[in-house]
């Protein structure tokens, strides 16, 4: 269980690094960067919610079968968005993305439930009994 924490903290740090990158190159700016960072760890821990519920796969479970963790999610996403979408953001020294960066970044979010899956499916994740 450590090493899989380990693992998935590292998971999290490079693809928030690749994000805070790809931002800062795209906008020439660092906030860019920071932007792209923050979408992309906040969005990412909230995918990580589901994925941690189970040793099985989310699609085997349901990924809408826990109500108040959708709700928490939910809120969660709503919350960055509010800090992505308004002047909230500016609190936070962040910037408008492109919607091509926004979709880059959603991408990046995901990363997190695909690794977990193929390593649900592929027995790098055991279940304990």
């Amino acid at each position: 269980m450590g090493l899989r924490i380990v693992l998935q903290g590292v998971m999290f740090a490079l693809l928030s690094l690749a994000a805070f990158a790809i931002g800062e190159a795209y906008t020439g700016m660092e906030a860019g960067g920071q932007t792209m960072a923050f979408m992309v760890l906040s969005l990412s821990q909230i995918v990580q919610a589901f994925n941690m519920r189970s040793e099985h796969s989310l699609f085997h479970i349901g990924p809408f079968t826990n109500h108040k963790l959708n709700w928490a999610c939910l809120i969660s996403v709503l919350l960055v968005a509010l800090v992505l979408f308004t002047p909230v953001g500016i609190l936070f020294e962040l910037v408008s993305l492109s919607p091509q960066l926004y979709l880059i970044g959603l991408g990046l979010a995901i990363v997190p439930v695909l690794v977990m899956e193929l390593s649900k499916k592929f027995g790098l994740i055991k279940h304990q009994h």
